[in-house]
Formats: C-alpha cells, sequence, structure tokens
C-alpha cells in the first residue's frame, strides 16, 4: 500500500500493477532487449531518453522502473528480459527485421536500421566501426546503447554468423 503525496493526505493509491499483468511493460522489455544494456536503459536512464530510443511514453518508463523496484515483479521481468535476449541472439538481424516490420521500436532505436543508414553513407560504415561511441551517437544521432547494438551486429556479420 501507497499513500498519496501531498500535505495531510492519508489517500491509498492503488498498488503497482503485477508484472505478469501490464502488457505494456512487458512489451517495453521486450523492446529493451533489442539493446545492449536496455534494461539498464529502462531502469536507470532518463525518462524521457529511455521513452524516446524504445518508442513508449515516459510514463511507461515510470511504471516499469516502479515494477522493477518491487521484488515480487522484478524476478518475472528480469526472467522476461533474459528470455528475449537469449531469443534475440539466435539471429538478431531476424529480431531487429521483425521489429521494424510490425513497428515496434522506433528506427531511432534500432540496431538494424542503423546499420542500414550506415551503409548509405558514404564511409559510415567505417564511421560505425571506428569512431568513439560518443562520436557515433552524435553523427547517427541515436544513444550509444543503439550504435553497440550496431557494433555487434556488424561483428557477428564479420564472424559469417548473420547473412546479409
Amino acid at each position: 500500500m501507497r499513500l498519496a503525496a501531498g500535505a495531510g493526505s492519508r489517500r491509498e493509491e492503488p498498488p503497482v500493477a503485477a508484472a505478469d499483468s501490464d502488457s505494456d511493460i512487458r512489451d517495453l522489455v521486450q523492446r529493451a532487449a533489442c539493446l545492449p544494456y536496455g534494461l539498464s536503459l529502462v531502469e536507470f536512464g532518463l525518462p524521457a531518453c529511455a521513452g524516446e530510443i524504445l518508442g513508449v511514453p515516459a510514463e511507461t518508463i515510470a511504471r516499469a522502473r516502479a515494477a522493477l523496484a518491487d521484488s515480487s515483479s522484478r524476478a518475472a521481468l528480469v526472467a522476461e528480459y533474459e528470455s528475449a535476449v537469449r531469443h534475440r541472439a539466435q539471429d538478431p538481424e531476424a529480431s531487429c527485421r521483425w521489429c521494424i516490420q510490425e513497428r515496434r521500436m522506433p528506427a531511432s532505436g534500432c540496431p538494424l536500421a542503423l546499420l542500414q543508414e550506415a551503409e548509405t553513407r558514404p564511409s559510415g560504415l567505417d564511421e560505425l566501426r571506428s569512431a568513439s561511441l560518443e562520436a557515433a551517437a552524435v553523427s547517427f544521432r541515436v544513444h550509444p546503447f543503439v550504435i553497440l547494438g550496431a557494433r555487434e551486429l556488424l561483428a557477428r556479420r564479420g564472424r559469417g554468423t548473420d547473412a546479409r
């Protein structure tokens, strides 16, 4: 039970929704799995920034943080995140393509969309590979975690694990 804020207010607020009953938060956790450190972005990033990257309102980020702070919800959300990360690791480009087709993630938060943009720029792939993380993020106008995700896709391509 939580008490509403305000001087002298004793009205009870409803408890934080359970993780398994809140589809917006579960969807957010799935989206976060597309980025390296995606759950950290949800939990510790600026709410407006995390929301913009992941394509959700900042209010959803706040509700996810509340659920992650609740020990009974946290375990389920972390397990779902880890499962999504394992699933994505099997074929990250296919996961990204699905997100793009379903419009689940804005292009500014998608490593594959960034990779496709880099391929259209002169020396774009070289910049993506070798520029400092911060410089690449500024140049491509994305969060550094998106740069890391795109670099992960490039590395997998280099090892021949993903078809282009």
